[in-house]
């Protein structure tokens, strides 16, 4: 069985992963942020930060208060419209969403 096998063909463009949206419930979210606070150093209000694959910004937008911005990149530009919501709704104004192909 391939890695492919396992996972819902919607979350395909091509060959190209484009990943299962995060909800801020999950698990992963949480303990992602969790991991990155107990690193010292790594935010801050004159800090700037660079999610690349950031999907439709769970963890963007929840890290947006500790830095003066963040970028989120992501290859599929069909989660710039969440990412947009989730930006309005969580009052994260320092948020941008950039289409990118980082391969």
């Amino acid at each position: 069985m391939k890695n492919t096998d396992r996972v819902d063909t919607e979350l395909f463009e091509s060959s190209h992963y484009l990943g299962k949206p995060a909800d801020f419930n999950d698990k992963i979210i949480g303990r992602r942020l969790n991991l990155l606070h107990q690193v010292k150093g790594f935010s801050g209000s004159n800090l700037h930060c660079i999610e690349i694959g950031c999907g439709n910004g769970a963890s963007t937008v929840q890290l947006s208060h500790d830095f003066e911005s963040i970028k989120g990149l992501e290859y599929f530009q069909g989660h710039e419209k969440s990412f947009n919501e989730l930006k309005v709704k969580f009052n994260a104004e320092n948020c941008e969403f950039i289409p990118f192909n980082i391969e």
